[in-house]
């Protein structure tokens, strides 16, 4: 399967670990999967990518327009969006799989939201999250970037790239911002209120019910300065991607977490 074009934030490598966490459960179970990826967005980048060929899979967001948008370009056979609340999903169902990419960061209640997903998967069933690190690259550039000092670096460095777009680099960023499609729905008001260490994800994970077996690194810079000046620039793009799985974890933008229900009690839909 051909993924996207990997990016600052490791996107492609996100989606080709949970890839591999979910083809490594279809072949342990020898059957195909059933599937809940809770935030899925528009499907874009992460969601249109997670399911094969039989599998079930179901993605659901609070974000409407984004929604649409999956429901228009993916849905079809096993393949279903749905727009609900997280405090509307119900446990009348199980999964083999839950999927949280870049979801728990933005969320007040976490903890609410894990004990749903517990209820939601079955016994020894997988659980796949992607989440920044809280104190790492990403979170301090942005936190930097809304200073007023921050503000002014930005806008310095945003005439910069468009004075190099225009003339040296031409159509480098032009480029870059137009490979999506267009009119791609976002939900940007979704901003980060919680900022996890990977000890507190860990502990918060194991207190209910999950077992985590690996922790894979993302990206090792990204942010809004290091969006303008790695993005155009693939073989760059590529080292920070690549550098990041030498780095100690605390060094690092972001995760991949692959943990496993602990066997106990099982139990959706919106």
């Amino acid at each position: 399967m051909q993924f996207l074009g990997e990016n600052i934030y490791g996107h492609t490598k996100k989606v080709a670990l949970f890839r591999q966490a979910i083809d490594e459960e279809r072949r342990r179970l020898g059957r195909p999967l059933s599937i809940i990826d809770i935030g899925c967005g528009n499907g874009y980048a992460v969601s249109q990518f997670l399911p094969s060929e039989g599998d079930e899979y179901l993605g659901v967001d609070m974000h409407k327009e984004s929604i649409q948008w999956a429901k228009d370009h993916y849905e079809h056979k096993n393949i279903r969006f749905e727009c609900c609340q997280s405090e509307d999903l119900k446990p009348d169902r199980l999964y083999d799989v839950v999927v949280f990419s870049d979801v728990l960061e933005h969320v007040k209640e976490p903890v609410v939201l894990l004990e749903k997903s517990r209820d939601l998967i079955r016994s020894d069933g997988l659980l796949l999250i992607s989440i920044p690190n809280g104190h790492g690259p990403f979170e301090l550039e942005s936190a930097f970037a809304k200073t007023l000092v921050g503000r002014w670096m930005l806008a310095i460095v945003d005439f910069i790239a468009a004075l190099l777009d225009k003339t040296v680099l031409k159509g480098v960023w032009t480029r870059e911002i137009e490979k999506d499609p267009p009119n791609l729905p976002y939900n940007i008001d979704a901003g980060h209120i919680q900022f996890f260490q990977l000890s507190d994800i860990s502990a918060m994970l194991d207190r209910n019910g999950f077992t985590v077996h690996s922790v894979r690194n993302l990206s090792f810079l990204s942010g809004p300065y290091s969006s303008y000046v790695f993005a155009p620039f693939k073989a760059m793009v590529r080292w920070n991607v690549k550098v990041a799985s030498r780095l100690p974890f605390r060094f690092v933008s972001a995760w991949v977490l692959v943990a496993r229900k602990k066997p106990d009690r099982d139990g959706m839909g919106c």
